[in-house]
């Protein structure tokens, strides 16, 4: 949940805080489109909200526009890798889950009916 407003910024400025903040990708316009991997949308730099600056605000930092999402520019990625990153994000979760069903057997997948070790 995002509490903080956004900064008014002119185009020019906006595109310089791109460029000063974003330092994973390069921003040519504000019409550039960018992937959040985190909710799915497609943004472009005029979406990008920054927030912070200020002392009790923290730091200025860029942020999605999306409401409820709180990605920062590590987040995005250029369109043409959406759905490689996309393809990432699904394997990284399967694994993790095959970790965890593995970390954990069920005491009912044992090939024989007796008690675990564990005590199961």
């Amino acid at each position: 949940m995002k509490t903080e407003s956004p900064l008014r910024l002119n185009a020019s400025d906006r595109l310089l805080l791109l460029r000063r903040l974003d330092h994973l990708r390069k921003w040519a316009s504000l019409d550039d489109k960018r992937y959040c991997v985190c909710c799915g949308k497609i943004i472009t730099g005029r979406q990008i909200e920054a927030v912070g600056g200020t002392r009790p605000l923290g730091p200025l930092r860029l942020l999605c526009p999306t409401e409820n999402c709180v990605s920062t520019c590590e987040d995005w990625v250029y369109v043409h890798q959406a759905a490689s990153a996309v393809s990432l994000e699904a394997k990284s979760a399967a694994r993790s889950i095959g970790a965890e069903v593995r970390r954990y057997p069920h005491p009912i997948a044992n090939s024989s009916n007796k008690v675990s070790s564990r005590g199961f």
